[in-house]
């Protein structure tokens, strides 16, 4: 995986290689027979249904190039997908077949949200035809409940998507920029440092 760069909206953009989309699909397909093993059914069935793991080795990556303290859980066992500065933080990675925009939404399933395990929500979006991962930004778990809306089977999550189950979405453009995120994160770890938010923390 590349380094990331950043766009004019505070979005972090890179171009995965063969190797870390090999990878990814890698690890999706071992995650699926370990758990055909213990007679658990996925609910989707897709070829794309691997960018679930491609969006983790990204964030693992960016969190690795900015030297944060983290555990990726990978959500074995029911743990939250990451751990971040002693935050539970549930990753979730969509694709799509255009360049992402602001209008897009960021969903939770529904029964990942009833557990409330996480603390923390991130989201990334792996646009298909140009082969970008997009960390899109986080948001408080507490926020995401607050502001989401509920989106039932069948109903449409956007222009052309509809949920395939019950699902939550939120909008992309209210979610904090992944920097902006993780300032908020660091903010009671690193009192009196600056962070590239620009916000100086007291």
């Amino acid at each position: 995986m590349r380094a990331f760069s950043p766009t004019e909206n505070g979005w972090l953009v890179a171009d995965p290689n063969a190797a870390t989309l090999a990878k990814a699909q890698e690890r999706y397909t071992s995650r699926q027979h370990h758990a055909r093993g213990l007679g658990v059914r996925s609910n989707f069935e897709s070829d794309l249904q691997w960018v679930g793991d491609l969006g983790e080795i990204g964030f693992d990556r960016w969190l690795h190039d900015e030297s944060v303290t983290h555990d990726w859980n990978g959500g074995v066992d029911r743990l939250p997908d990451f751990s971040v500065l002693g935050n539970a933080v549930g990753l979730k990675t969509r694709y799509s077949k255009v360049a992402t925009r602001a209008d897009f939404y960021a969903v939770v399933p529904a029964q990942h949200l009833d557990r409330q395990q996480e603390t923390e929500w991130f989201f990334a979006n792996y646009e298909v035809g140009s082969n970008r991962l997009v960390l899109l930004g986080g948001v408080s778990a507490e926020r995401f409940r607050e502001a989401a809306r509920f989106v039932d089977t069948g109903e449409p999550i956007g222009p052309t998507t509809k949920a395939r189950n019950p699902v939550w979405q939120f909008d992309v453009s209210l979610l904090d920029a992944p920097d902006r995120w993780l300032c908020s994160l660091s903010a009671h770890l690193l009192a009196g440092t600056s962070c590239r938010c620009g916000a100086f923390l007291l």
